[in-house]
């Protein structure tokens, strides 16, 4: 039974790409759309390895420099005044501060990861919104479809479901070999771990 459709952009380790995804009861299939029709990259049946999660946030340097200084503190803003009201004496009103900005979303609050035995991945969606109701949607069906398979029993799919494969990470996020913690660069390359999957 289909659930859900829609575009996400998923993310790989050197070029982003636009699919559209379809949430049926027992898998999520993703295809590139090529003019009116669709090609087909990967069907991943919903077993008991199947999961989604929120991206964890890069650790930070572990270099030997100085430790930077803190960023000073923003200069304080004056409130705006708010003119009398109309025919009204005196008014007393007090000036009110401006309104606060619109808070500033990062890549990582609009991604998410799709893990399964098959293949992982992450994606990203349009703005939070969006997101939730992705992440809503495959946890839930998820949810569901293990109840319904019996631990550490085989299902359809012709696996017991319970060994996930790690998520690509991406080159422009690794910045550093996380076993020496020493910079990527011209003469030091990245190297995919082929097991972990980790940039070394």
């Amino acid at each position: 039974m289909l659930l859900k459709t829609g575009e996400l952009t998923k993310l790989s380790r050197s070029k982003d790409q636009l699919c559209t995804f379809f949430l049926f009861s027992d898998s999520l299939v993703y295809a590139k759309k090529v003019g009116w029709k669709y090609k087909l990259s990967q069907v991943l049946p919903i077993d008991l390895a199947f999961h989604v999660s929120h991206p964890k946030t890069n650790k930070p340097k572990t270099g030997g420099g100085p430790t930077p200084a803190p960023a000073p503190a923003p200069a304080p803003v004056a409130p705006t005044p708010v003119p009398p009201a109309a025919g009204g004496a005196g008014g007393g009103g007090q000036p009110q501060p401006p309104p606060p900005p619109p808070p500033q979303l990062s890549s990582t609050d609009i991604q998410f990861e799709i893990v399964s035995a098959k293949k992982s991945f992450s994606v990203m969606a349009k703005d939070a919104v969006e997101k939730k109701q992705w992440f809503d949607a495959i946890q839930t069906a998820a949810e569901i479809r293990r109840k319904i398979l019996a631990p550490n029993k085989t299902d359809k799919h012709g696996t017991a479901g319970n060994h996930a494969r790690p998520v690509w990470q991406q080159d422009k996020t690794e910045t550093e070999c996380p076993l020496c913690s020493k910079e990527f660069g011209l003469l030091t390359r990245r190297h995919h771990c082929r097991k972990w999957y980790i940039a070394i």
